[in-house]
């Protein structure tokens, strides 16, 4: 069989695209779509590459490149053309409709929500690591599949007999298509070149070894075949390998803007985006369009973050014509069914909706957008219900400049929403507040469960600008929304906590938080303004077990702290607030703040990512951070991370007592501000669970964010992704505490060893070591055993929240130590041979000594080291179920090598003489031969004098050398009369026949060439010149002769 093989190395790979978990064989990071009516009917299959899409189809693939998304929320609010270029690799003469088939399915799916037609949406599509193609030419097979971490490669199959020339490549649509003296095909786009680099073949023989052939691309127009060497046998199967580099595309690298997370009961995890894409390419070449759009990309994660369940693609078909971002996820829930609710924003009118929603008509005009509210089943495989939500004029923002929340009635499964409107026609019922306040105003919205309802909807707003930000159902089903309001005349109504703003204007830059209670049926109960008079919003809310309100927000000033809080801020830098309110929202139970940036950064962002408590009442907040002087974002011993980083996680203790866990995690970050390599999001929508487990997702551009072992995606797939992170802050709210350390292994004196201990929540500790060394109180330390012998280490770990509630505070458990002592090394003597080449390998040592790793004194780790030189080597061999390595040191000096034996030997001019070693006295023989003339053969014929040189390998450390001096056998006589008298005596020059056919020169006595022939054969006479002495010089270039003499004409 015969294959051809391109190789697809994807250079800037695009977030939304990465692969999911294998039914059989590795995961594939770039999967093959099968087509199920989501695209054109054309396109069997397609795969999503950096910045474009690959589509494969019956005869051809069309590559669609365009520059990604790049992350600059405002930027996003009109719509640019885009550049793109699109061309088609067409097989000529290939068979028209070939079967093609998806191989390797996946575990995980996809599911395309696009338009407004449900007989266009596509779920549970099915994903392939590979597609083949049979007999797309006779005797050919084509198969694309993936070699490494996004790495495409299609393969031309040919069966033995079939005709590697009918294999023809016409590429359409590029810019330029040359070979390079390197013999590359380069091919020019306009965003960027794409070059296929000289092609490597081989052949694989009956008993699979490897050979080469050679090969290279051939050029005719715009058609490329393969042109293969000599050395090419169609009865064995062949490899041709190109490789296909993307490279220097114009514009920045696409990927995602990654915004909201949420876990169902299960632990799994659903991240939400917006995702770019493009349409099918309906002209080649370059494009400048508004042609590219994005969607909500919708993961679903395993518990454990090692595998994709399912990606969802919710949104328009790509129709609208003014804004960029087209869809937009700002916030999820689960209800109690395990169904997915997403709020999110669109400018598409052809978002995808249900039968009897409320509304099903985009209602801006052109000129804004919509809210959107939309329930997807438990398998992320069918939309239930689909919403649209908005006036004629603007709700929300393009992308995650304004918040949104959506959360479920537990008891009745309606469903609340609250952002923001700049209509004054946002749909109302029942409403509080019936008219838009001026500008910008929060939005209170309850739905019914399918969606087809107002149970009640409301605007909050003054005379100014508000948002709403959070919406929460208590437990006694009561409605709590918060969010910020520059308006003075905000209605809070009375008897809150705060009924004046402390420091409210018109300016963008001051804003205060409120927080406002409703009935379940929509009647506003209490209300207050939160803040100083710098600029404060309130982002998030809880509540406690006793129903008491929890908010967390951020401040740019100097906020409420209780006596017995906790607290952490630093003037005139952004702080995190945490404020406990009793249900009426009219005294403070509790409030603290903590500085996370070192300066005043709400203009720009909201800087709070997650709020919320677990069942120990403990408080728990995620946060962009800075890298700020004393004190710092405030760190416990036991922080993940000590040195900045751009997001600060933290634990409070129950009504915020104590700092129980303070860390970083994230891009390092050295600015007193957020790190811009995490995007900033002022909409972004974090989980926490009610175990103390957070749920986060950041947009990042850096690369060093960090991922865990096994990670679903293990690295950055593009220049602006998802960081997505699953975080157990705190034990289980009923368990008792846990430990979580591992058994150490043996190890060999002196022993370093490093304590495993990855035990959960913010604990203090005491260890033990069994040596008589002090305690240590670090959770995982390092401890050195100096001598041999058998340690009991204890650990006693005691938890810092030791509320009954949450289990007994106090656990130990007993580790046991095995340090051996060290084995004495084993000496090796060897000899280096003649060919300056000898490998030590341990495992020939007598006995045999096996290991796991090795390491030489050279740093080498391999099991054998090859050496040239004689002197001293050493290795340390960890052998299996031995805690100390057998160290073996080889003193190598060199052989003597053999005397050179001569024989000389003789022939004649064009006598062929036979070398033979064996054929001496005594005889040479060996296993191998190599002379001096390159011949590898025991004998070899000669028919020149010259020495010979031939080296014997005997098996011995030094080879036999026998050196051949061959002479002529002996000179010739030449005659010098001629009698040119007609008696045939002496009327001949003659030259002896072992001369062969020499050339000859007959010269006067004045030097004057008289005769010359290149091949003579003793026919000269001289009967044509007078008797006199003439001069002869004879030549026989074979066997290094060259005769001068003289030859008297006598008449």
């Amino acid at each position: 069989m015969t294959t051809f093989t391109k190789q697809v190395v994807l250079l800037l790979p695009l977030l939304g695209s990465a692969g999911a978990a294998l039914a059989e064989g590795p995961t594939a990071t770039l999967p093959f779509v099968a087509n199920k009516g989501q695209w054109e009917r054309r396109v069997k299959y397609a795969v999503d590459i950096p910045d474009g899409r690959l589509y494969l189809e019956n005869n051809a693939f069309t590559y669609h490149l365009y520059p990604g998304l790049t992350h600059a929320d405002a930027a996003l609010a009109e719509r640019k053309p885009v550049a793109s270029h699109a061309f088609r690799v067409t097989m000529v003469g290939a068979a028209a409709a070939p079967a093609v088939a998806g191989e390797k399915k996946q575990v995980a799916y996809r599911n395309y929500f696009l338009g407004n037609d449900p007989s266009h949406w596509a779920s549970a599509v099915p994903l392939f690591a590979d597609v083949r193609y049979r007999a797309v030419y006779p005797g050919v097979d084509l198969r694309w599949h993936q070699q490494g971490s996004g790495q495409l490669e299609y393969d031309f199959e040919l069966a033995p007999g079939a005709r590697p020339a009918a294999i023809r490549l016409r590429y359409d649509g590029l810019d330029g298509l040359s070979i390079t003296p390197e013999g590359h095909l380069q091919l020019r786009t306009s965003v960027g070149d794409v070059r296929e680099q000289a092609p490597v073949a081989w052949q694989l023989s009956a008993s699979g070894q490897r050979r080469a052939v050679p090969c290279r691309f051939v050029l005719r127009g715009h058609e490329v075949t393969f042109a293969l060497g000599k050395e090419y046998n169609p009865a064995q199967r062949l490899v041709i390998d190109p490789v296909l580099v993307f490279s220097t595309y114009s514009g920045s690298p696409g990927g995602e803007s990654a915004n909201t997370t949420v876990a169902d009961a299960q632990g799994n995890m659903y991240t939400g985006g917006y995702v770019l894409g493009s349409g099918y390419p309906v002209t080649l070449g370059a494009i400048k369009s508004t042609f590219a759009y994005g969607n909500i990309g919708i993961s679903k994660l395993s518990a454990t973050g090692n595998s994709l369940i399912y990606a969802t693609y919710l949104g328009g078909g790509g129709t609208s014509t003014f804004a960029n971002v087209d869809d937009y996820p700002l916030d999820f829930d689960i209800n109690a069914a395990g169904e997915l609710l997403v709020l999110g924003s669109t400018i598409s009118t052809d978002y995808p909706t249900t039968n009897g929603a409320y509304d099903r008509t985009l209602n801006n005009g052109g000129n804004g957008r919509d809210l959107v509210v939309t329930r997807i089943n438990a398998t992320g495989t069918s939309i239930l219900a689909s919403t649209f939500l908005g006036g004629s004029s603007d709700e929300a923002a393009s992308t995650s400049l304004i918040p949104g929340s959506i959360t479920t009635d537990p008891t009745t499964g309606d469903v609340l929403v609250t952002s923001t409107s700049f209509s004054n026609d946002y749909p109302r019922a029942n409403a509080f507040q019936n008219n838009s306040g001026g500008g910008a105003d929060g939005v209170l919205t309850r739905l019914s469960p399918t969606l087809t309802a107002l149970r009640w909807s409301t605007y909050l707003g003054g005379s100014s600008a508000e948002r709403g930000h959070d919406v929460k159902v208590a437990p006694n089903g009561d409605v709590y929304v918060c969010g910020a309001t520059q308006s003075t005349n905000f209605p809070v109504g009375a008897g809150g906590l705060l009924a004046t703003a402390p420091g409210s204007s018109s300016s963008f830059n001051s804003n205060d938080g409120f927080v406002l209670r409703f009935s379940s049926t929509g009647t506003r109960l209490n209300g207050t303004f939160l803040g100083t008079t710098s600029n404060d919003v309130a982002r998030f809310l809880d509540f406690d077990a006793n129903g008491n309100v929890l908010v967390g927000g951020a401040s740019e000033g100097t906020y409420l702290r209780t006596g017995s809080a906790y607290g952490a801020y630093v003037s005139g830098t952004t702080g995190i607030f945490v404020h406990g309110l009793n249900p009426a929202l009219s005294s403070t139970l509790f409030a603290t703040q903590i500085s996370v940036v070192g300066f005043q950064a709400l203009s720009s962002c909201n800087v709070l990512t997650g709020f919320g408590r677990d069942n120990c009442g403990r408080l728990y907040f995620s946060a962009y951070a800075g890298a700020l002087a004393n004190p710092g974002c405030p760190r416990t011993p036991d922080a993940y991370s000590q040195q900045a980083r751009s997001l600060y996680l933290c634990v409070l203790g129950e009504n915020a007592t104590s700092l129980l866990y303070g860390t970083y995690i994230g891009e390092l970050n050295t600015s007193q501000g957020p790190s811009f390599a995490t995007h900033l999001h002022y909409a972004a929508s974090n989980y926490i669970t009610r175990a103390g487990t957070m749920y986060h997702i950041t947009c990042n551009t850096g690369k060093a964010f960090g991922t865990t072992p096994g990670a679903y995606s293990a690295g950055l797939t593009t220049s602006n992704d998802g960081a997505a992170f699953k975080f157990d802050l705190a034990p289980s709210a009923t368990s008792a505490l846990q430990l979580v350390v591992q058994s150490p292994p043996a190890g060999c004196a002196p022993y370093a060893l490093q304590f495993v201990n990855i035990t959960n929540g913010s604990n203090t500790y005491s260890w033990d070591f069994g040596d008589g060394s002090p305690l240590d109180t670090a959770k995982a330390p390092q401890h050195t055993y100096t001598t041999a012998g058998t340690y009991t280490a204890r650990l006693v770990a005691t938890r810092r929240n030791t509320a009954t509630s949450c289990g007994p505070a106090t656990a130990s458990l007993s580790l046991q130590v095995v340090v051996a002592a060290p084995t004495p090394a084993r000496a090796v003597l060897d000899t280096l041979g003649c060919s300056k080449q000898l490998v030590l390998d341990p495992a020939r040592l007598s006995p045999p000594v096996l290991g796991s790793a090795f390491t030489w004194n050279n740093g080498t780790q391999s099991p054998t080291l090859t050496v040239t030189a004689a002197g001293r080597y050493s290795v340390q061999v960890q052998q299996l179920g031995q805690a100390c390595p057998t160290t073996i040191e080889y003193t190598i000096g060199n052989a003597v090598p053999r005397p050179v034996r001569t024989v000389v030997d003789s022939l004649d001019c064009g006598q062929l003489l036979v070398l033979d070693p064996a054929r001496l006295t005594p005889f040479v023989s060996g296993r191998a031969y190599n002379w001096n003339t390159g011949a590898r053969t025991p004998s070899i014929s000669v028919t020149s004098p010259g020495r010979y040189r031939v080296e014997i390998d005997q098996g011995l450390l030094c080879p036999a050398v026998v050196e051949f001096n061959v002479k002529l056998s002996k000179t010739f006589n030449i005659p010098n009369i001629l009698t040119a008298n007609g008696d045939d005596k002496n009327a001949y020059f003659k030259v002896p026949a072992s001369y062969g056919t020499p050339e000859l020169k007959i010269f006067n006595r004045w030097g004057r060439l008289v005769y010359e022939t290149k091949t003579y054969r003793s026919e000269w006479t001289g009967s044509d010149l007078p008797a006199g002495v003439y001069h002869y010089l004879i030549r026989q270039p074979n066997c290094g002769i060259e005769t001068k003499g003289w030859v008297e004409i006598v008449r």
